[in-house]
């Protein structure tokens, strides 16, 4: 049989505060020390990727607005929402059915509907709906609803969201009751010219043609009776030459989607006055891209012209913007190098 050991249980004499042993300043230096160190060499690598998730966020909402233009244009006999400002004259020329583009519920004038401006006109796209009821005649968009703020219009690098008024200028649009936006103000903010978003569209494609002027690209009335044409570039014409107009609002007319540019980062604040009126689209805030009486096509040279390359914010990505393109692919793309900006068009008519 074996035997049990026995265990005794020894009572250790408490130990009081003041005697247990305790760091030293040394000790405590050293540690502080090391925590320092540790967070120096953690620190940039933290923020480098803090703004690379950035970067990756607003490639996505380009992604996303560049889809929502493709099912606009699904509904829409191939057309994109137009950034022309709306007269009636335009109106009835480029889209006399009305079924080219998305029109406000009321009428002005002589009592032709209003089509939405391009950013606007995606809201449903992209599942953007009014908190709040809207009357039968009305229809939700950044002039109806002034604090309307939606994330996918948001770049997270963008500055100017930081100010009391985020964003660019919607130039070439017009409000519920007519006024061109580039001198009316949304309802509840008169100060506010200025709409919530980070992003610009190619308004060599997304402008309608004036037929009455041979053609040409217009860009529309912008403070009357002045009027503003955008001279698109073309291989075949000189950099002044209006013989060739733009894409007409129309997708199918573009040939080489996946380098030709549709949205992409743009604006920057305050904006440049150095640009004479009345040629706002050459401001540094407003939300449109145009190749406009330039010596090339590419995004190369826009950056490279003193006029165009104003609103282009190389500085949120580090040298380097998002762009989503016609055929729905999004990059972020450098100034220079393989994939660089000039391999991206502006002009439709990439030879």
């Amino acid at each position: 049989m074996k035997r049990l050991r026995a265990f005794t249980l020894v009572k250790l004499a408490p130990v009081s505060q003041s005697e247990r042993p305790a760091f030293t300043l040394v000790e405590l230096l050293v540690v502080i020390g090391i925590i320092a160190l540790l967070i120096s060499i953690l620190l940039p690598s933290l923020t480098k990727a803090r703004q690379q998730a950035q970067c990756v966020q607003c490639c996505s909402n380009l992604r996303q607005i560049g889809m929502a233009a493709m099912m606009f244009a699904n509904e829409h006999q191939g057309y994109i929402p137009t950034c022309t400002q709306w007269t009636s004259t335009l109106a009835s020329e480029a889209d006399p059915s009305h079924t080219h583009f998305m029109y406000q519920a009321v009428s002005i004038g002589n009592g032709s509907p209003v089509w939405v401006d391009c950013f606007s006109s995606l809201f449903s796209y992209l599942g953007i709906h009014s908190s709040k009821p809207l009357a039968s005649n009305q229809l939700l968009s950044f002039w109806l609803v002034s604090t309307l703020q939606p994330a996918v219009f948001h770049c997270p690098n963008d500055p100017s969201w930081d100010l009391k008024t985020p964003g660019g200028k919607i130039l070439t649009n017009v409000g519920n009751n007519g006024s061109p936006l580039i001198t009316a103000t949304p309802p509840g903010n008169p100060s506010n010219y200025y709409y919530p978003v980070s992003y610009g569209i190619n308004a060599d494609i997304a402008c309608v043609n004036e037929r009455a002027q041979g053609s040409n690209f217009n860009n529309a009335l912008l403070w009357p009776p002045s009027e503003g044409i955008l001279k698109v570039w073309h291989p075949n014409a000189s950099s002044t030459s209006t013989d060739y107009s733009g894409a007409d609002c129309k997708l199918s007319k573009i040939k080489h989607g996946d380098s030709v540019l549709l949205f992409a980062d743009c604006g920057i604040q305050p904006a440049n006055s150095s640009v004479p009126t009345p040629y706002a689209w050459d401001y540094s805030d407003c939300l449109i891209y145009t190749s406009n009486n330039s010596g090339g096509g590419t995004l190369g040279i826009a950056y490279s012209t003193s006029y165009l390359n104003l609103r282009i914010p190389v500085l949120r990505h580090k040298a380097r913007i998002n762009v989503v393109f016609c055929d729905g692919h999004a990059q972020t793309t450098p100034i220079a190098g393989d994939n660089g900006f000039d391999k991206v068009w502006i002009s439709p008519w990439q030879p």
